[in-house]
């Protein structure tokens, strides 16, 4: 199909005038004609700022996202972000409440690497605010300028003088007058930045138009959303909005329910390679914390859906708390033990698997070994192999994402021996949403942040330790959009056996539905 011719300037005029035509001699009201924006590209948008951005103080929590959507004709809008709010169904955005500029380029990292092609910013709410160096936040907002178009030089970036409030008026006029001044050498070096006045334009936000005196009641997040929209139209009349551009992403291929459960919650089911096939059996915990096993045999034949299971019944008869238990493989030996966690101190206990034997307790055997006296608090900690030996290491992650790491050294006259490396990451997420699991096959664990209600889930590639002795994390974006299923918890684990982990849904029921990690492909 031929692309869309683009409209001339003459030939709008023409509409214009055949519309007024119409209404004068006919009494009716002229035509409405609908036209997309440079020529029907699709709009892969991220929403970056602060509370506003997010939406506080709208009666929907969409803020003016919902608003400016529906303001597109013929174009594919989509809303991309780490963060969600609203009601909507694309509520996703990177707006981040009380967050200074500083703190806002950190958070922009997330969802930088899914290549948006325009960018919407409005930032320097709270550095003015919290009184945070007001005068040097437009040198603060030139860096987060160049920090996005660095990541994203296709893109355009367009760019909100702050709305009214009804406090610090005057810093608020000081930071806007400041923004031209810090575009012109940018848009200058071939930068795409398109201004927008959100205080003094034709549709400019009054202090009335506010619900506290600086977030917008719905009227005002309506007249943002004009605002937003007639910057795109400016971007679009200087040819500043392209497609959006290929980038690398996992594919994910759908599988189903593979497992029916047996009928326990899902905080008791367990992934982990017990028989050291290379494949994650299906693991159940009781309340006492006996481990019962389902032997993982792989996908069905073509013809057959689902997944094949052998129930090898209970395999350890444990006396634990399920949520002091985890499952990893300590020794390098290519078998899950069974990790037995001191809620207080962090210490911790193992049962080595030494695989099948017919006459073990419960047919497998085990030897109990010491770990470690402890390192932090239970509940945060996490056994997994950051540094492609085999052995799962120990990990502490702090309230808001940051971890602790200690080396697995190997088994010692005392058990195991470990080696401190402190902090590895800076704080990615809330230490509930953080998990870990090797998604390049390469093994290493990577660091993800796992969306609790939805289940999308964002990356950190693990690039391993530097010469300097840092860690180096690499920021990949949102890879897995999430599922439309409620209650479910995400769990990953290599249940196909290609050495990268997959992406497992657990219902409450404790039923498992998969998705399988394809790789990497660009797109």
């Amino acid at each position: 199909m031929a692309a869309p011719m683009q409209r001339s300037h003459s030939s709008s005029v023409y509409l214009v005038l055949l519309s007024i035509c119409l209404t004068f001699f006919t009494g009716v009201q002229g035509l409405v004609i609908e036209r997309s924006l440079a020529n029907g590209v699709d709009l892969r948008i991220l929403p970056l700022g602060d509370s506003i951005t997010w939406g506080a103080h709208s009666s929907d929590g969409n803020g003016y996202r919902n608003d400016l959507q529906k303001k597109f004709n013929g174009n594919k809008a989509v809303y991309i972000g780490s963060e969600h709010s609203g009601n909507m169904t694309n509520n996703q955005h990177e707006g981040w409440r009380g967050y200074v500029i500083d703190q806002i380029a950190q958070r922009a990292e997330r969802s930088l690497p899914d290549r948006p092609n325009v960018i919407l910013i409005m930032a320097g709410t709270n550095d003015i605010g919290h009184k945070v160096d007001p005068a040097g936040a437009p040198k603060r907002l030139g860096t987060l300028l160049d920090q996005c178009h660095s990541a994203c030089p296709d893109a355009v970036i367009i760019l909100a003088q702050l709305t009214p409030r009804a406090s610090l008026e005057d810093e608020v006029v000081t930071f806007n007058a400041a923004i031209p001044g810090i575009v012109e050498p940018r848009t200058k070096a071939g930068h795409k930045i398109v201004i927008v006045d959100m205080s003094n334009s034709k549709n400019g936000l009054k202090t009335s138009d506010l619900a506290d005196g600086l977030h917008p009641d719905d009227g005002g997040y309506a007249k943002m959303a004009t605002i937003w929209f007639e910057g795109f139209n400016t971007a679009a009349e200087k040819g500043l909005i392209t497609a959006p551009v290929k980038y690398p992403r996992i594919s994910w291929k759908s599988v189903g329910e593979i497992a029916m459960g047996i009928g326990r919650p899902k905080d008791t089911v367990f992934f982990g390679d017990v028989d050291g096939d290379g494949k994650d059996d299906y693991l159940s915990i009781s309340t006492t914390g006996s481990l019962i096993a389902y032997k993982n045999n792989g996908a069905n034949s073509a013809s057959t859906d689902g997944w094949n299971w052998s129930p090898w019944g209970t395999i350890f008869d444990g006396s634990s708390d399920v949520l002091n238990i985890r499952i990893a493989d300590l020794d390098g030996d290519g078998k899950a033990d069974y990790i037995v966690v001191d809620p207080k101190t962090g210490a911790a206990t193992a049962q080595l698997n030494g695989g099948p034997k017919a006459d073990a307790p419960d047919h497998w055997q085990w030897t109990q070994t010491p770990v470690t006296n402890g390192f932090g608090a239970s509940s945060t900690i996490h056994f997994a192999d950051i540094n492609g030996d085999g052995k799962a290491d120990y990990l502490v992650v702090g309230e808001h994402g940051d971890v602790k790491a200690w080396l697995n050294q190997g088994k010692s006259d005392k058990g195991f021996s470990w080696k401190s490396l402190g902090n590895i990451t800076d704080q990615y997420g809330e230490s509930s949403r953080v998990e870990f699991a090797d998604l390049d096959g390469d093994g290493k664990v990577d660091y993800l942040v796992v969306d609790n209600i939805i289940g999308s889930v964002e990356e950190w590639r693990n690039g391993g330790q530097n010469s300097d002795g840092a860690w180096d994390w690499e920021p990949k974006g949102e890879i897995a959009a999430g599922t439309s299923r409620k209650g479910t918890g995400v769990q990953f684990a290599k249940l196909s056996g290609d050495k990268k982990a997959d992406y497992v849904i657990v219902d409450p029921s404790g039923s498992c539905y998969l998705w399988i990690n394809e790789g990497v492909y660009t797109g």
